[in-house]
């Protein structure tokens, strides 16, 4: 039981606690972007702010501390505080052995295949048979329109 609950006797609501430390994604507003930067900055969660109804958040990348209300929390995931720079995971590397590398000379992959491909089959043009012999869109074969005087 907290003292809240034992004074008014309503359970306080904790729906705003997050986890310390947990990876937050802080939206950048559209004034202080360009139009090819990040919508949000990778931080670090450190609590609520004293001032406001906001998230504290440190920006590891500049080393500022953000006040801010959009947040996007990933409580799954802490920050590593022993790496500071993050940008690359040992997960996603692959080791390669140099000895297993070979390099290809990119003139020798080229000359192979010196020809272009032609497609004989296929006629490429205007057709003039089958123009004479169907009439075009508008024309009509109605004798009335030859008796029509101008005038």
């Amino acid at each position: 039981m907290t003292p809240e609950e034992c004074w008014s006797g309503i359970k306080p609501s904790v729906g705003h606690f997050r986890v310390f430390g947990c990876i937050a994604y802080a939206h950048v507003p559209d004034n202080h972007r360009k139009k090819l930067d990040n919508k949000s900055i990778k931080c670090v969660h450190l609590g609520l702010s004293e001032e406001s109804k906001t998230y504290k958040l440190y920006d590891p990348s500049n080393n500022k501390i953000v006040i801010t209300r959009d947040v996007v929390f990933d409580e799954a995931k802490a920050w590593n505080w022993d790496n500071k720079q993050q940008k690359v995971s040992t997960e996603s590397m692959i080791l390669v052995d140099e000895e297993e590398v070979t390099t290809v000379d990119n003139n020798e992959a080229h000359d192979n295949n010196n020809t272009p491909i032609q497609d004989i089959d296929m006629d490429i043009g205007y057709d003039s048979t089958y123009a004479e012999d169907e009439p075009t869109e508008g024309a009509s074969n109605n004798s009335e329109d030859d008796n029509v005087q101008l005038g």
